[in-house]
């Protein structure tokens, strides 16, 4: 017998099998965070039948889970410069000089207060605009800076958050509750609008639970944000599927 053969041959004979194994991994994973495509469009069939228009391609298709997050309100932080609004315990104020006419020069100056990490939520028009802080790429939804300018120059004003820890991606998805499950659980929403209506926009985020209490460290869980043609917006528990709360940005 070659033994010479023998052992290229098993050798050769492992690898196909390892590779195989590592293969045969990915397309589970891939299955197993995969919505498929005739679950989403069930899921538009069964809205529209109720009123409510969606279009499949906002749909995400891809299961997704984070881990919580911890932020410090920045009016908690030794360097903060702003002024509390009175009777908050997060909303501040900070003004300036300088007049604001454009978004770019709203955030020329936003930076000028050490506002980064953001989503622009409404263009600089009319004297006002706004942003919603981000971190890791997902948006911190119930953050917001409003930007408006006076007589006087401009003002800042709204809530910011410093980031104790980021977003981390977390490979179990045994309990989570997919996307098209929190769009058939929209339905029954007594709070939604009445009549037909369309699902414009939907984001995975995050959302601070616990920002009216004394503690320093607040904690953000993730979250979907549906946004109606109306400019409503639904969060929803990204992880049990639970509504959470509503906030209308006009």
């Amino acid at each position: 017998m070659n033994w010479g053969k023998l052992k290229s041959f098993l050798i050769i004979l492992f690898l196909l099998i390892n590779i195989f194994l590592i293969v045969s991994m990915i397309v589970t994973e891939k299955v197993k965070t995969t919505i498929p495509n005739e679950t989403i469009q069930d899921t538009v069939n069964i809205l529209k039948r109720n009123g409510i228009l969606i279009e499949p391609s906002i749909i995400d298709n891809t299961v997704k889970n984070v881990h919580d997050i911890t932020l410090k309100p920045i009016t908690k932080s030794d360097n903060f410069t702003g002024k509390l609004i009175a009777g908050d315990l997060n909303t501040f104020e900070m003004n300036f000089s300088k007049k604001v006419s454009n978004t770019e020069e709203m955030k020329n100056i936003l930076s000028d207060a050490s506002i980064k990490d953001y989503n622009v939520e409404k263009e600089f028009s009319d004297g006002f605009g706004t942003v919603l802080q981000k971190t890791g790429g997902y948006t911190i939804f119930d953050t917001l800076i409003e930007v408006e300018s006076n007589g006087a120059g401009s003002r800042i004003m709204g809530e910011w958050y410093e980031v104790i820890t980021k977003p981390k991606k977390d490979k179990n998805y045994d309990n989570i509750v997919i996307l098209p499950s929190i769009l058939i659980n929209y339905i029954s929403n007594k709070e939604r609008p009445v009549g037909e209506q369309k699902i414009t926009d939907i984001e995975y985020g995050y959302y601070v639970t616990n920002k009216n209490s004394d503690s320093v460290i607040y904690t953000a869980i993730p979250c979907w944000r549906i946004e109606v043609d109306n400019a409503m917006n639904f969060y929803y528990n990204a992880r049990n599927g639970e509504y959470m709360d509503m906030l209308s940005f006009q």
